[in-house]
C-alpha cells in the first residue's frame, strides 16, 4: 500500500503490473470507453473501492499531497462505490481486485454503469496476481501493484485518466501459439512446470521446451518476467480488437 506515515524500511514494489504507459490510445471498444478530454488545469477524481480501512487512510494520504491536486473519493463495497461513481463521475476507479471475489465479473458491470466514463483499474498484489488477466481480458484499463511506491502512483493515475496505455494501431508483441498461450495462462496462475505438463496432458521436458520458446520471443529469462510481458501482450490484444 502506498507508505504511512512512520513506515521504515518498506522495500519498494514493482512500480505497475500493466499496462505499461505509453502513446493514448484511439479504441473505441465498448468494453474500455474512452476517457474524457481532460483540461491541464483540472484536477483528474480517483475513486478508491477497497475493504481494508488502512489501506485506504495511506492511499488518501498519499494522493492528497499530490501536486497538481488530485481529487479522492472511497468506498468500501460495491453499493457505495456505484453511488459515489454516480456522483462525482471519476476519471479512474481503483478498484481492489478481492473485492467479491465471487462476484467480480458483476463488480466490474456494476461500475462502468455508475461511472461510465471511468477508467477501470485493479489493485492486485504481483505482477503475476492470478486475478490481473481476468481483469485485463474483462476489459480493465489496467492493474496497479497495491505496493506500489506513493511518486509513481500518481503518475500512473494520471497516465490512466489521460487515456495513456498500449497504443490501438500497433501490436509490439510477439505472436505466440494456440499451445503457447495456453502454457502461459497456466504460467500466469503459478503453475509448476509439472503441473502444466499434468494439465495439458504433455511430459515434463515438452513443458520446458515450449517455456524456452517462449521466453525467446518475450526476450526474457525469468518467469516473472514472462508473465509480465504475457499481460502486456493481453492488454495490446484487447486494444486491436
Amino acid at each position: 500500500m502506498p507508505h504511512l506515515p512512520g513506515d521504515v524500511g518498506t522495500p519498494t514494489a514493482p512500480e505497475i503490473a500493466f499496462p505499461l504507459v505509453g502513446k493514448e490510445t484511439g479504441s473505441k471498444s465498448p468494453s474500455t470507453p474512452r476517457p474524457r478530454a481532460l483540461e491541464s488545469a483540472r484536477p483528474i477524481t480517483i475513486l478508491l473501492v477497497d475493504r481494508a480501512a488502512l489501506f485506504r487512510l495511506g492511499m488518501r494520504e498519499s494522493l492528497q499531497a499530490a501536486s497538481p491536486p488530485i481529487v479522492f473519493a472511497e468506498a468500501s463495497d460495491l453499493e457505495a462505490a456505484c453511488a459515489r461513481g454516480r456522483e462525482i463521475s471519476p476519471d479512474v476507479i481503483l478498484l481492489d481486485a478481492e473485492l467479491n471475489p465471487g462476484r467480480w465479473k458483476q463488480n466490474l458491470t456494476a461500475l462502468r454503469a455508475a461511472a461510465p466514463h471511468a477508467r477501470l483499474v485493479a489493485l492486485v498484489t504481483a505482477a503475476n496476481d492470478p486475478w490481473a488477466p481476468r481483469f485485463v481480458g474483462a476489459g480493465a484499463a489496467g492493474c496497479i501493484n497495491r505496493n506500489v511506491a506513493s511518486d509513481a502512483l500518481i503518475v500512473l493515475l494520471r497516465d490512466f485518466a489521460s487515456g495513456k496505455a498500449a497504443p490501438a494501431a500497433e501490436r509490439t508483441g510477439p505472436r505466440l501459439s494456440a499451445q503457447q498461450l495456453e502454457i502461459m495462462e497456466h504460467l500466469v496462475r503459478g503453475a509448476t512446470n509439472g503441473q502444466i505438463a499434468a494439465r495439458m496432458g504433455l511430459q515434463t521436458y515438452t513443458v520446458r521446451n515450449y517455456l524456452t520458446r517462449i521466453f525467446a520471443k518475450f526476450r526474457v529469462s525469468r518467469r516473472a518476467a514472462a508473465v509480465t510481458a504475457y499481460l502486456q501482450l493481453c492488454i495490446e490484444d484487447r486494444a486491436l480488437n
